[in-house]
């Protein structure tokens, strides 16, 4: 079970370290996270389809 929850998280973790570790070294500018964030919330976050009543 800890393997199965590790092999969940530990991508995420993975790219939230790139993302501090870029903002850090100056390859992207603090100020584009809403940029960042939008682009999560709209396109890369997977959803669910919903049904049309």
């Amino acid at each position: 079970m800890t393997q199965t929850i590790l092999a969940a998280l530990l991508p995420v973790a993975f790219v939230v370290s790139l993302g501090l570790l870029a903002a850090r070294l100056g390859i992207v500018e603090k100020a584009a996270a809403p940029e960042f964030a939008e682009f999560i919330v709209r396109f890369a976050m997977p959803t669910r389809p919903r049904h049309r009543r």
